[in-house]
């Protein structure tokens, strides 16, 4: 083996590597303003820059992104993506939401209805602006996140794994959660920049993205905590610990200050309103243990059953403590659960057929950075993810929560993964790593677990295909690019799901055709029940839950009738939010159908209805 190029030397330094390295970096150089005349100098940067591998990557990321990109109204989460959505409506009226209730979002959201504000299709519109956004914010924070562990692997290794893997279009389900993640990836990144460099601009920056991603998502008061014992682990070691301590502090103090003064200002209340929100995600938790009944929305069902068993929010004072306190068995029972049911979250957070070789690569990261005693830099990036534990306070943990630290799990399966082609010439290391892949795959079709057989055979076969294409010398020195390059091809296969472009036709689905039925014929504001607050947000309407806690069942359906009519309801909007997931509700009305209720609108054979009242 002496006379072959080994890519080892990607890692460990050597000139081969350290070159190849460099072009998956794509660190194109700038071309001397004084050797160009400025127009030809910029035209000459833009077409450098569209050459650069990471934006020809992104450029196709976002050619695959266009059906996500352009979505039709069924396709916008009904719950989380649709109140986001219409979040700016109270914040255009000068009703501020606490910070509790992520006010950025809000900002956000209100950026892109006001170009779309005169089209009755305004949330369609403004989903699709919104993702266009957000898909760009997490593709660049990722990238600035990857720049900071490029002396362990090329930043194209961590975007390629961004590029394959389904998580991006999953976060975006729920909007806070990309926003946060790619705030709280950038802080990181000015962190791992002081680190570096000892640029003290860069603690600043670290705790301003911090301010930002604590207004999107209440676990940025969490991680802020975390950032500070992590940043004045840096400063004291550089001899700077009060001047850190400050840089690191006052930012995020004044960003979150400012918003609790204005918000005091306004409703005459100085608080962050986190307790309501965390309480309430607390009765959530239940649904762990809850055994639903099938009549009426589990989760309502669960938050009923935790208010008898802990207490109400009203009965605690919004104090999660106070309501385990009530009774310690059954929130022990609910932490055992929750514990029990983590590792089917975290496949369905990262994919079953992803998890298995993103793990495995990522704790060779791990190794990969205690054999080159990098202990602060492991210790950062283990300890930044804690505020994850945060879950165990309301023993919840839902697939979009897992996701908010991707970028370190990423950032590590890059180590690992460049180490790993970076030491080819170690047989008795490449046979170990073939072989944990053959026994994953013979796993999965063993135990019937299909998607992780799936996703490690098809790794094993581009990882064998890189390692002996390197062996029998057909690479040469190009043989980490090619082994990479079998390995984005197997991730794409993977991956599977990439839907066709598609031409957008509004007005045509069955849910569009009901919310023009609305707008023409109720004036804004008017009230609507639903089952989901979707498409009664979209035209204007004011929603009635009808999955809400103070919904009653077990009435006959004219009394419920009477219920609606009390309750100022004038239609009711039905789809399977409504009739499958919420059963009881839906026995309430369906037998006055075409009798007391005058159906509005009709489509897809009766699964899709707007029904009206009787008038006075």
């Amino acid at each position: 083996m002496g006379g072959r190029a080994g890519p080892g030397a990607g890692l460990y330094g050597s000139r081969g590597a350290a070159s190849m390295s460099s072009q998956l970096a794509a660190q194109d150089p700038t071309p001397a303003a004084s050797q160009t005349p400025p127009a030809a100098g910029l035209r000459s940067a833009i077409l450098g820059g569209l050459r650069s591998p990471v934006v020809i990557f992104y450029l196709v990321f976002l050619f695959l992104s266009i059906p996500l990109l352009l979505p039709e109204l069924y396709e916008i989460n009904p719950w989380d993506e649709a109140g986001y959505l219409n979040s700016w409506r109270d914040l255009l009226a000068g009703d501020l939401p606490s910070v509790g209730r992520n006010p950025l979002i809000a900002a956000f959201y209100a950026l892109t209805y006001l170009p779309f504000r005169a089209s009755p299709f305004w949330m369609v519109y403004s989903a699709s602006l919104s993702r266009l956004v957000l898909l760009t914010l997490m593709w660049f924070s990722a990238y600035r996140f990857a720049l900071r562990l490029n002396r362990l692997a090329p930043p194209l290794l961590l975007l390629g794994m961004l590029f394959v893997t389904p998580l991006a279009y999953d976060l975006l389900r729920f909007p806070t959660d990309p926003l946060f993640a790619s705030f709280s990836a950038l802080s990181l990144s000015e962190l791992l920049s002081y680190r570096q460099a000892g640029g003290r601009r860069n603690l600043l920056w670290a705790s301003l993205w911090m301010g930002l991603a604590a207004l999107s998502r209440n676990d940025g008061l969490v991680l802020f905590p975390i950032l500070l014992v992590l940043g004045a682990w840096i400063a004291r070691r550089r001899g700077e610990l009060g001047q850190g301590l400050l840089r690191l502090a006052v930012p995020f103090l004044a960003v979150i200050g400012s918003y609790v003064l204005a918000y005091g200002l306004t409703t005459g209340e100085f608080t962050l309103g986190t307790a309501e929100r965390a309480y309430g995600n607390f009765l959530g938790g239940q649904i762990v243990v809850h055994r639903s009944s099938g009549s009426q929305n589990p989760l309502i069902e669960a938050q009923l059953e935790a208010r008898e068993i802990f207490g109400t929010p009203e009965e605690n004072d919004n104090n999660i403590l106070r309501a385990i306190l009530r009774n310690p068995p059954a929130y022990l029972e609910r932490v055992v659960a929750s514990l029990r049911g983590l590792p089917g979250v975290v496949l369905a957070a990262y994919g079953s057929r992803f998890v298995a070789p993103l793990f495995l690569l990522a704790a060779w990261g791990v190794v990969t950075l205690i054999q080159r005693r990098e202990f602060e830099l492991l210790s950062i990036l283990l300890i930044w993810p804690a505020h994850l534990a945060s879950g165990l306070a309301i023993t919840l943990f839902r697939p979009g929560h897992l996701r908010l630290p991707y970028f370190v799990l990423f950032g590590l399966a890059a180590v690992g993964l460049w180490a790993l082609i970076g030491s080819f010439e170690r047989a008795r290391q490449q046979a170990a790593w073939i072989l944990i892949l053959a026994g994953l795959t013979a796993y999965g079709y063993v135990d019937n677990k299909l998607a992780i057989a799936f996703g490690a055979s098809l790794t094993l076969v581009a990882y064998a295909a890189g390692y002996l294409s390197w062996r029998w010398g057909w690479a040469g020195r190009g043989a980490p690019a090619l082994t990479l390059a079998f390995l984005l091809a197997a991730g794409i296969i993977v991956r599977g799901g990439f839907q066709s472009p598609k031409l957008r036709a509004l007005g045509d689905d069955a849910r569009e055709q009901a919310l023009l039925a609305l707008v023409d014929h109720f004036p804004p504001n008017t009230t609507v029940a639903a089952g989901s607050p979707g498409l009664v947000l979209a035209s204007g309407m004011r929603y009635a839950g009808l999955t809400s806690h103070d919904v009653p069942t077990g009435l006959s359906p004219e009394a419920f009738l009477e219920w609606l009519a009390a309750n100022n309801v004038q239609a009711i909007y039905v789809d399977p939010t409504l009739y499958n997931d919420n059963p009881a509700i839906w026995e309430q009305i369906a037998p006055l159908i075409g009798v007391r209720y005058e159906r509005l609108y009709v489509g897809d054979e009766g699964d899709i209805q707007v029904l009206l009242l009787p008038g006075p």
